[in-house]
């Protein structure tokens, strides 16, 4: 786990960004512009939700608030959390979905995009039942377990056959043969 929260900071896409995406729901352009004091010893993070016009609440795992731990202990407060390596800015969004594609590819899998990090999170959320479910309704402003199983195309739970834990294993995998394919170019 060291050796992946030490690569991140230099690699061009950090793999953690995945888990962030996965882990919270968050969209991608609110995590990109996050910096480093927006999450640091926190249990929550904040973000605007333009549906209800409000700042609203992502609380973080334990596990997820020591990888941000470890990933940010080296960075000035006011840095961005996935900062460019051009200049003083945050990554690029496009970026990002180049490499979901281009790891997509490289699994042979139907494209990822950031939408279906949002989603998987979101149908797992789901999944695990109880105030869960309430929340990714509120979320997306659906009422009704019907409205829910048609957003996500299918009957809840029965089709949940790959954990978020592991769609962020194959990302991390593929993502770092990606890279070790282009080093050696």
């Amino acid at each position: 786990r060291d050796d992946l929260v030490t690569g991140v900071q230099t690699c061009a896409l950090p793999i953690f960004l995945y888990q962030m995406l996965i882990k919270t729901g968050i969209s991608c352009t609110q995590l990109l512009e996050k910096r480093v004091s927006d999450v640091r010893n926190k249990s929550a993070i904040s973000y605007y939700r333009q549906k209800t016009n409000q700042i609203e609440y992502q609380s973080l795992d334990e596990e997820l608030q020591r990888e941000l731990s470890l990933y940010t202990h080296s960075l000035p407060m006011d840095a961005y959390l996935f900062p460019s390596n051009k200049n003083n800015q945050p990554l690029n969004i496009y970026l990002i979905q180049k490499r979901l594609k281009d790891i997509s590819t490289e699994l042979q899998i139907p494209i990822v995009t950031v939408r279906s990090l949002m989603k998987t999170y979101q149908y797992h959320e789901y999944a695990k039942g109880g105030s869960r479910q309430k929340r990714i309704k509120h979320i997306l402003h659906l009422h009704s377990t019907e409205a829910l199983e048609s957003y996500f195309g299918i009957s809840l739970p029965s089709e949940c056959n790959v954990s978020c834990e592991e769609l962020v294993a194959n990302l991390n995998v593929t993502h770092k043969k990606l890279l070790d394919r282009k080093s050696v170019v």
